[in-house]
């Protein structure tokens, strides 16, 4: 896949690094990183039907009536891989919007990221998320397992 670099400046100990981000401009495409590895995986939000499953399943549940599009849309970047995702290879969720860890201290805080000019590009793997755990759920057992991680991060 091809990727661009970005720098990054950690908030823990002011190092800068570079990691690999989609091309700027990928709109509904997302690069999922590992929590506890370096692995990453690619999104297309566009075509992913476990995306869709998901965001309707939010919009449904009780406590997200009233709610804005815009806060939904957050809820689901927050909730979507946890719950919808297979983990890496290691165990470890995915997750969207996250930052690597810094290769000097290992935080994952980022103070501040900027697009390297003129632009780096590399080719990386990133192979598509996969649905299989979630893919053989029940919808009730879908909607718990929402519910779960809506609680576990404050929302219920």
């Amino acid at each position: 896949m091809n990727l661009q670099l970005i720098k990054l400046t950690c908030a823990s100990c002011l190092g800068v690094f570079e990691a690999p981000d989609l091309l700027s401009g990928a709109y509904g495409e997302f690069l999922l990183r590992s929590e506890g590895t370096l692995e990453v995986a690619y999104l297309n939000a566009l075509e992913d039907a476990a995306y869709g499953e998901v965001y309707d399943l939010i919009k449904q549940n009780p406590r997200m009536h009233g709610m804005r599009e815009h806060f939904i849309a957050d809820v689901l970047r927050q909730i979507y891989a946890v719950v919808a995702c297979d983990p890496d290879s290691a165990g470890y969720s995915f997750g969207i919007g996250q930052f690597p860890r810094c290769p000097f201290c290992s935080a994952g805080n980022v103070a501040h990221w900027e697009e390297i000019d003129p632009p780096i590009f590399i080719d990386l793997p990133a192979d598509p998320v996969t649905h299989t755990c979630w893919d053989d759920l029940s919808k009730d057992q879908k909607i718990a397992k929402i519910d779960n991680e809506l609680w576990a991060i404050g929302y219920i």
